[in-house]
């Protein structure tokens, strides 16, 4: 931080400080005209105490809203992981339940099983968007009604998937299963309330 030092204030300036704090965002008085040097650098000198005030108001500020920063960061870190932990407490509840849902008071635990997909692979099992794999396989096996033909060929996942063959370049893929909680509310009730 730059030290510089306080420039003490001339007399005339109060007059003009009652004028301002008066005015608000107006200027109270037009500028008046500077007679002569010394008048000029008195005008300078409070040019540069104010513009020295200004600096500090703006180093506060700067200061503050890094302390307010790191401050949200640090609660807000917090209370992200006691949020998990409760959310990870109620998942692992539930599947101890062996239930899909359950309503309680507060809100709904619920678990959504993870849809099952095909992806198309390349000989080392690695997903890939090219069916050139797939589409060999099922041409050299005359297994055309596994291809559904529109402007390129692809695998027809629904004819594969009833067929019960699992050709070389598709794997079967299931996604994840997803736990939610849905919350009453009622808290978010109390801060509307509290708010009005």
């Amino acid at each position: 931080m730059e030290a510089t030092r306080p420039i003490p204030m001339d007399p005339r300036d109060e007059e003009l400080n009652e004028l301002f704090e008066q005015a608000g965002d107006e200027l109270p008085i037009s500028p008046v005209d500077v007679d002569d040097e010394v008048d000029a650098e008195r005008h300078m000198e409070s040019l540069e105490r104010l513009e020295h005030d200004l600096r500090k108001l703006r180093n506060h500020r700067e200061a503050m809203i890094r302390r307010a920063t790191d401050w949200y960061e640090t609660q807000s870190r917090t209370l992200e992981r006691r949020k998990l932990w409760h959310f990870e407490s109620l998942k692992f509840y539930l599947h101890l339940l062996g239930k899909k849902s359950l309503k309680l008071i507060g809100g709904t635990l619920k678990v959504t099983a993870g849809r099952e997909s095909m992806k198309m692979v390349d000989a080392e099992g690695n997903e890939v968007k090219d069916p050139a794999v797939f589409i060999a396989w099922a041409k050299a096996n005359k297994r055309d009604d596994l291809i559904c033909t529109k402007i390129v060929e692809e695998p027809d996942i629904k004819a594969i998937k009833k067929s019960g063959i699992m050709p070389p370049g598709i794997k079967v893929v299931t996604g994840e299963s997803k736990f939610s909680i849905k919350l009453s509310g009622s808290l978010e009730d109390d801060d509307d309330r509290n708010d009005s």
